[in-house]
């Protein structure tokens, strides 16, 4: 690297060309580039640090939570829920929405039964809840999930059954990482509170898929049919360009602590510390330029590419599955420098390609391109999963 911390010169010799071009090739990761330097300049020029609960009394005068709040509550209406009974916070990224839903589902819950809750979350869930789970000291008991990569309805009640004393954490993941599946939250809520009435959390982690499917004609995916607490990203379909994310919850869902730090002025009920205030500011200014209508278009918009990549890839006789209202394609792994030119999220033997807002139809075509002849073998767990198309 030519530029060194310290030496003065701004960047190292071509680290933002080759970055640039490694971005506009990146098929494999739900990152989209939204915004433009103008939008933020007025943002960057200010110190926002949003410490604490936006819905609560600051000491401190520079921060955006008024702006977070509208934010809240733009993604509670997402999240099928009424504004006015929720509340939440911008995160870091969903990890950290997953850990705060887990950790304030385990304080609830254990306060209430004085026992240590379990967490069950599909095979096909986000590895950050084996995390959350692991850092917060809980048994994680992974349900298996059925041919189109959702959780398995029967298998879940099967391990309700057999934890009938301990208190039961449960995610719901609409959007799964690989597969782009959705968890059915009505049945699952329903299991739950058969199995645990009034003893359980459900978590929808929407973090891939919250933007984009209210427009697709999916149901069964939000708070509207069951569940306690919601988390989107931010950086994915909205495109902001700072990793965040939103979590919003139900007013009574988690009980907190409600003593307050003196430096912050009132009660904290966030993981973080400091938080951007400009994460807060950027996914504002995103809403108000993604209205409905366009968000709606763009959504159509991801899921014809989907398709289109879909029904290209099986006339070249590759093995190629898509989730109805996803705009995740699994297909083989490919040659290993075309996996690394195109940025592809490779699992075992398979990958796949996220038709992000960014990824154009003609960007699809050079990746089209550049495959070649179909691999002789396929995936095994790809035939599997024949209703997906």
């Amino acid at each position: 690297m030519s530029a060194q911390p310290g030496s003065g010169d701004p960047w190292p010799l071509g680290w933002l060309e080759g970055l640039a071009a490694r971005s506009a090739e990146c098929l494999g990761y739900p990152s989209h580039h939204g915004f433009t330097n103008r939008e933020l300049a007025d943002l960057l020029a200010l110190p926002l640090n949003n410490l604490g609960d936006p819905f609560s009394p600051s000491r401190s005068a520079t921060h955006a939570h008024d702006l977070e709040r509208e934010v809240v509550r733009a993604v509670a209406r997402v999240a099928g829920a009424d504004p006015e009974k929720c509340r939440g916070y911008v995160t870091s990224g969903s990890t950290e929405s997953v850990m705060h839903a887990l950790a304030a589902g385990r304080d609830t819950l254990r306060s209430v039964t004085g026992v240590r809750p379990f967490v069950v979350a599909s095979d096909q869930a986000h590895g950050c809840v084996s995390k959350a789970a692991k850092i917060l000291d809980l048994k994680l008991i992974p349900v298996p999930s059925g041919p189109s990569g959702a959780l398995d309805i029967p298998a879940l009640a099967s391990i309700l059954s057999a934890w009938p004393d301990h208190p039961c954490l449960a995610v719901a993941t609409s959007g799964t990482t690989f597969l782009g599946a959705v968890d059915p939250v009505g049945p699952m809520a329903r299991a739950l509170e058969a199995s645990h009435p009034g003893r359980h959390r459900l978590h929808i982690d929407a973090a891939l898929a919250g933007f984009l499917l209210p427009h697709t004609g999916a149901s069964d995916w939000n708070l509207a049919s069951g569940g306690h607490s919601f988390s989107v990203s931010g950086h994915k379909m909205l495109g902001v360009p700072v990793p965040c994310g939103i979590s919003v919850w139900l007013d009574g869902a988690f009980s907190w602590d409600r003593s307050t730090p003196g430096y912050l002025g009132g009660p904290d009920i966030t993981l973080a510390g400091s938080r951007a205030g400009l994460a807060a500011g950027a996914l504002w200014l995103a809403l108000c330029r993604w209205p409905r209508e366009r968000l709606s278009r763009e959504a159509g918009q991801c899921l014809e590419n989907a398709r289109w990549l879909a029904a290209s890839l099986r006339e070249e006789g590759w093995t190629a599955l898509r989730h109805p209202h996803s705009a995740t394609v699994v297909f083989p792994k490919p040659a290993d420098h075309l996996c690394q030119r195109w940025q592809l999220h490779v699992e075992g033997e398979a990958a796949h390609v996220v038709a992000v807002p960014r990824v154009s139809r003609r960007l699809l075509e050079q990746f089209m391109e550049s495959l070649g002849p179909a691999p002789e073998f396929s995936c095994d767990f790809l035939p599997e999963r024949t209703d997906l198309r």
